[in-house]
């Protein structure tokens, strides 16, 4: 299957050349964008670092992910959207950017790690911080994994900026 008309069609929309021939528009998206991936990483670090041992002791892990990881969901969809948009104004760009697609097989990576903890290692969550031997192991690998592929994510986005070319305002 060829991608390459779908992202020539995307550049094409109307939607993507409001965005790209705006003054405005490309930077107000991205800050949106970076604003969004700011919470999901904060909220994340926050919750992998309870894991880890590091950092939140006082605080009961079931308690911390119940009341935090619902504004990861809220921001992770903000970014989705930001992202699509900014993608769309240089799809065949970004979709040759080696940056951008490893940026996208961390953010898969680290989904698949998010419902493996979810569905499998964190079902007895609220029993963590009364039993012997507190988190286990498993779920201190998947914050570990977690912290790691989010920090790729963000490191690659930062590049991504730095190896596109910019929009002809």
């Amino acid at each position: 299957m060829n991608i390459y008309p779908l992202l020539d069609w995307l550049e094409l929309t109307p939607l993507a050349e409001f965005i790209q021939t705006s003054a405005w528009a490309f930077p107000a998206i991205e800050v949106v964008h970076v604003l969004s991936i700011v919470i999901v990483y904060g909220v994340i670090a926050v919750v992998d670092l309870r894991l880890l041992g590091v950092a939140g002791a006082a605080r009961r892990y079931g308690d911390l992910a119940r009341d935090s990881l619902h504004w990861v969901w809220i921001a992770f969809v903000v970014a989705v959207i930001s992202g699509g948009l900014m993608f769309m104004t240089q799809a065949n760009a970004y979709f040759n950017n080696p940056w951008f697609l490893t940026k996208m097989v961390f953010i898969l990576l680290a989904g698949v790690n998010m419902l493996i903890m979810e569905f499998v290692v964190s079902r007895d969550r609220e029993n963590w911080d009364t039993t012997p031997g507190g988190i286990p192991l498993m779920a201190r690998v998947a914050g570990l994994l977690s912290l790691t592929f989010w920090t790729v994510v963000v490191v690659c986005g930062r590049w991504i900026g730095f190896t596109m070319f910019s929009l002809p305002f």
